[in-house]
C-alpha cells in the first residue's frame, strides 16, 4: 500500500537517480512546487547546494583512463597470443 501523501511529499517532485557508477549514493534533482517556499528552502540550505568537485572529476577522469588502457593491453595480449 501507498502511504498517504504529506505536505512535504506534495511540494517536490522527486527526479530519477542521476549518478553515475562512481558515486558512493544516489543522486536526484527536486523540484519544488511553491515559489515562496523553494526560496526560503534555498536560503536556509545555501551552504548545502551541490557543486562539483573538480578534485573528484580529475581523479574519475584518471579512473575510466586507467580501466580504458587495461582494455586496450589485455585485446593487445589477447591478439598477440592468438597468433
Amino acid at each position: 500500500m501507498v502511504p498517504r501523501q504529506t505536505s512535504v511529499t506534495l511540494a517536490f517532485d522527486f527526479g530519477p537517480d542521476i549518478s553515475d557508477a562512481l558515486d558512493p549514493g544516489e543522486r536526484r534533482i527536486y523540484t519544488m512546487r511553491d515559489a515562496v517556499f523553494a526560496e526560503a528552502f534555498v536560503q536556509l540550505n545555501r551552504d548545502r547546494v551541490w557543486a562539483p568537485d573538480p578534485a573528484a572529476e580529475r581523479a574519475e577522469a584518471r579512473v575510466w583512463t586507467g580501466a580504458l588502457v587495461l582494455v586496450a593491453l589485455g585485446g593487445l595480449l589477447a591478439l598477440l597470443l592468438n597468433r
